[in-house]
């Protein structure tokens, strides 16, 4: 059960802070009442409403954009029973441009916002319609005014999980639909003409930001969110990109480019692959992640790996992905050891193809999901020591996710204990792959931490 804070319920419109965040009750009329139980926690109730909403969340002073406040997650579990029409949802407004946005998980008899969708998209393992509406002479946070609404809203209902704020952001950034200023974002219970009850078990707000002591010897990531924290003996954080040369469709360039260097509205993909991607940064930052292929060279030093991955520890890959293929493809972690040569992966999710096909050596669970594990042989095949025979290990879910946390070093134990040996690390990736297909992908979180 839920206690109370101080006894503080409200009955009537209200705004004020409570630990740290912003809550508010808001009616126009009817019957109702708010719980606020301390650490984002509330109950709420209404009936006879025309329209009301109970919200706890953060505020800031428009002053920043969505990236420039690092990831931006809100972790929920809500008890929500309502009678008619509501919603469940994170809510909020920007500035410069005036925009009332939503990220709904769950509604009541009507699924908002009506219309036709703009388009969809897959994000925190599910999939959501996107819409844009538009507000004349309504209430805003400026006064009545005209304004734009953008909504995320999922296509099944979901009262427990985790909302990534900047994956939903970005892809509406990427369907031309721009915010502004950062004012608001609230963990919402909203009514209209309804009633109902709601009880908020779990509201947690988190920021996550890189300083320059996570980072080792490459340097403050800057705004871009808490992507690349990695141990200071990681030497070496690489990016391997693939140029795209569009007066020459034949033409293309691989280059390697670390962490310091800035780089800017820049366009690159695999020409067979037909992957494309858009890279954006500031000085001494990578924005947002969206990458196709990150290299962690793992304690590699003039091309000789070091460790064993028992002598690295913990290695955890959180991972946020738009993975959107169209035939043969698959998203995993990715990479190589020496000693023996061995190329393994992890993969959690695929196109129309789940592979790889090879000698099944049993099934494991990791990280609260069932993985097929296999075992493969290439034969004069390019690795990192050039054409050669060798082994692949594979680590394939038996169902399709596309955002969590992959606990690679829980693979390798597993892997271990089937017999299947691997040598010292050289790599540790969080890997898009094609073959003979098309497709697109955005990496919203690639987090690699050794522990």
């Amino acid at each position: 059960s839920l206690a109370f804070i101080n006894g503080l319920t409200l009955y009537e419109n209200k705004q004020g802070v409570q630990d740290g965040l912003n809550y508010e009750l808001w009616k126009d009329k009817g019957e109702t009442s708010m719980d606020l139980l301390g650490g984002g926690k509330f109950k709420c109730h209404w009936n006879n409403i025309n329209n009301a909403l109970f919200r706890i969340g953060k505020k800031w002073d428009c002053t920043k954009e969505w990236w420039e406040y690092g990831e931006i997650t809100v972790d929920y579990d809500v008890d929500y029973r309502p009678n008619g029409n509501s919603y469940l949802c994170v809510y909020g407004w920007t500035k410069e441009p005036l925009i009332e946005y939503y990220i709904v998980e769950s509604w009541g008899t009507w699924r908002p916002p009506g219309g036709t969708p703009k388009e969809s998209m897959y994000v925190d393992d599910g999939k959501y319609d996107v819409y844009v509406t538009d507000r004349f002479n309504q209430p805003s946070i400026i006064g009545n005014t005209n304004f734009k609404q953008y909504w995320s809203v999922r296509t099944a209902k979901k009262t427990k999980g985790t909302i990534h704020l900047n994956h939903h952001f970005y892809n509406w950034q990427q369907m031309g639909l721009k915010l502004g200023k950062m004012y608001e974002a609230s963990l919402t219970v909203e009514g209209y003409q309804s009633s109902g009850d709601a009880t908020v078990y779990k509201n947690v707000i988190t920021q996550n930001k890189v300083s320059s002591g996570d980072t080792g010897n490459s340097g403050n990531t800057g705004n871009t969110g808490k992507y690349w924290k990695y141990r200071k003996y990681w030497e070496e954080i690489n990016l391997e990109v693939v140029l795209h040369h569009l007066t020459n469709p034949k033409k293309y360039s691989l280059i390697m480019i670390g962490v310091k260097l800035a780089v800017k509205s820049m366009i690159f993909g695999k020409i067979m692959e037909l992957l494309k991607w858009d890279f954006m940064g500031g000085e001494n930052s990578i924005a947002l992640g969206v990458i196709s292929i990150m290299l962690f060279s793992v304690l590699v030093k003039n091309g000789i790996a070091l460790k064993t991955w028992e002598q690295l520890g913990s290695i955890v890959v959180n991972y946020g992905v738009d993975y959107q293929p169209n035939g043969n493809s698959y998203l995993c972690v990715y990479g190589w050891t020496r000693s023996p040569l061995i190329e393994y992966y992890i993969v959690d999710s695929w196109g129309t193809w789940r592979p790889p096909g090879g000698t099944f050596r049993g099934t494991i669970s990791v990280d609260g999901g069932t993985y097929d594990v296999y075992v493969t042989d290439r034969i004069n095949h390019p690795s990192i020591d050039g054409n050669t025979t060798f082994k692949q290990f594979w680590s394939v879910r038996t169902q399709k996710k596309t955002s969590g946390k992959i606990s690679v070093d829980k693979h390798f134990s597993a892997w271990t204990r089937m017999g299947l040996k691997l040598g010292k690390m050289y790599e540790a990736s969080l890997n898009v792959e094609g073959y003979q297909s098309s497709g697109k992908a955005a990496i919203y979180q690639n987090e690699v931490i050794g522990g």
